[in-house]
Parts: structure tokens; sequence; C-alpha cells
């Protein structure tokens, strides 16, 4: 498992995390900005989930803020 965070400060709302890997995130209508399935904890500038899903290093890849940060890699900066 590998452990994901979607930093909503960073996150620029554009919905790619979801188009590039729907299992793990999703679209929140009613507050306009990408949610992480199955997180554990959340608050207002962060959420955690694990998953095994392949396609979340290629959703942290193309993030055009770096918003997608998986624990023990080195994301964008």
């Amino acid at each position: 498992m590998k452990k994901v965070s979607l930093d909503y400060k960073k996150c620029a709302r554009c919905g790619l995390c979801a188009n590039i890997c729907p299992g793990v995130f999703g679209w929140s209508s009613k507050t306009s900005e990408p949610t992480l399935k199955k997180s554990g904890k959340k608050d207002k500038e962060v959420a955690t989930a694990e998953t095994d899903d392949s396609c979340i290093e290629e959703a942290a890849r193309f993030c055009p803020t770096g918003a997608i940060i998986i624990a023990g890699s080195k994301g964008k900066k």
C-alpha cells in the first residue's frame, strides 16, 4: 500500500487527478474540488489515504501544482 495525500492549499481544482485515477480520486459537485476516496483523516488542508492503484503515480506526475504527494517520493517542488 502507498500512502497518498492531497494538499488542498496547492490544488488548482482542475480535476486532472480524477480523470487519470478515478479509483482513487473523485469530484465533489458540492464543493467543486477533487476528493480523495477512502481517505482516512481529512482536514481543511490535506486528505490522506492508502491505495494500491498504480495510476496514483501518474496522477501525481501530471498534477500541475504538485498537490498530490506519495509517501516516500520526492514529488514536484
